[in-house]
């Protein structure tokens, strides 16, 4: 059984779902995996503007400082294990 279905059609998105069947549960894993590997490489050689395009930059802010005063008021409530220094 090979079957490509719609399931889910928006204003910017298409929902799609392929059908198959595969002899045991390895065998299915496999083949999910390159029907999923062989669509996206289908939409990147045909399609590569409809892919999905999120890019991101980190830009360091400021330095970490960590304090540790309250260390101690919580080792003499009881709460807590002490942390490395």
């Amino acid at each position: 059984m090979n079957i490509l279905q719609v399931t889910e059609a928006k204003e910017h998105t298409l929902e799609v779902r392929a059908l198959a069947s595969a002899s045991d549960a390895s065998l299915a894993w496999d083949l999910r995996c390159d029907i999923r590997e062989r669509l996206v490489g289908f939409l990147q050689l045909n399609y590569p503007e409809s892919l999905p395009k999120i890019r991101a930059s980190f830009e360091p802010v400021g330095t970490l400082t960590i304090d540790r005063s309250s260390d101690d008021a919580l080792l003499d409530s009881g709460v807590g294990e002490p942390l490395h220094r």
